[in-house]
């Protein structure tokens, strides 16, 4: 069912159907890159379909993704289009992402390799960075199997943004419809 929605999600942003199921299979750093890049132009689609203005797409498309006070993230934060943990997980793959693409050296990157340098309390921001979905489990036993498996970690957690994305992006359409439709059909009023 999740999926589904996410395919049309990625119909409408001109990807292929099973883009992201398929970010699964790339390697940590391929994954970190084309995730970004999905998230941010389904950022730019919820911005531009909250706003309704079509002829903004190549402007909000230009601004970057992270900046909290002139970007998309702070649009989104002052229309309040996503909870404060899907923004947070936004900003901190963008800092990874910036951390890959700028030094060529890091295609080997790996989040194994990653949490393998980290402290205990480094492991625990990046639990609370990337880790939106919260399985049932008492803290020690979630902790372990984030730390054992990042990627689906983080895939997971974009798979809720994006789902919150495109559920907001048809609430926008249909608020618009019934608002429309309530112009249209409204009983008009009579002169005495």
């Amino acid at each position: 069912m999740e999926l589904a929605e996410i395919n049309k999600l990625e119909h409408q942003l001109s990807l292929p159907v099973g883009f992201f199921e398929a970010l699964l299979t790339e390697d940590d750093w391929s994954f970190v890159i084309k995730l970004h890049a999905l998230i941010e132009g389904a950022i730019s689609h919820l911005l531009i379909t909250h706003i309704d203005e079509p002829n903004l797409a190549t402007t909000i498309a230009h601004l970057e993704l992270s900046n909290t006070r002139t970007g998309k993230m702070a649009f989104v934060k002052s229309m309040t289009l996503l909870e404060k943990d899907s923004r947070r997980f936004i900003t901190s793959l963008s800092e990874l992402r910036n951390q890959l693409v700028h030094n060529i050296s890091n295609i080997s990157f790996s989040f194994k390799g990653l949490l393998s340098n980290y402290t205990e309390k480094e492991k625990d921001a990046f639990i609370k960075r990337f880790a939106i979905v919260q399985p049932p489990l008492n803290d020690k036993l979630r902790r372990e199997m984030i730390l054992h498996d990042p990627k689906k970690t983080i895939w997971f957690s974009a798979m809720t943004i994006l789902l919150s994305v495109h559920y907001r992006n048809k609430t926008f359409a249909l608020e618009r419809y019934v608002k429309a439709h309530s112009i249209m059909f409204a009983p008009e009023e009579q002169s005495d």
